[in-house]
């Protein structure tokens, strides 16, 4: 909520914080050089700020579907800029090329929403560990 105020440098610094490792490492992950990554993820943070008046559920998992949506067009827009354009043929190598990349797509999410449950938890872990005991701690990160 407190994003939807441009002038929080507090919320914006914070939640630059927690979210640019997650959005680079997994454009890292689906093959981005790092300096890439790293662009396009400027413009998924720049999508946010401009978007994020209108992202107005609050369903649990609303946020993280509608920043990966973010991510995955800026990521296709990426592409689209820095390759070359085939041309199609519509032959029964293409039918199953188109096929691969459907079910590629699905396998994709599945990563993002696997990446986002990891990071929350790495937040989350970081945010509580100092209130343990080292020798607690490294008991229940081993486990």
């Amino acid at each position: 909520m407190r994003l939807r105020d441009t002038g929080d440098r507090e919320a914006w610094s914070w939640f630059m914080e927690t979210y640019a490792p997650l959005v680079q490492g997994f454009l890292c992950r689906r093959g981005l050089q790092e300096a890439d990554a790293r662009d396009v993820a400027q413009e998924v943070f720049l999508s946010v700020a401009a978007d994020i008046n209108g992202q107005t559920s609050r369903r649990p998992g609303a946020f993280r579907a509608w920043l990966y949506t973010i991510v995955r067009h800026k990521t296709s827009d990426y592409r689209r800029r820095n390759s070359c354009q085939a041309q199609g043929t519509g032959d029964t190598a293409v039918q199953a090329m188109l096929a691969q990349v459907s079910a590629d797509a699905e396998e994709i999410e599945e990563e993002w929403d696997q990446a986002y449950q990891r990071h929350l938890f790495t937040e989350a872990a970081d945010g509580v560990k100092n209130v343990f005991e080292a020798k607690t701690w490294s008991a229940f990160w081993r486990t």
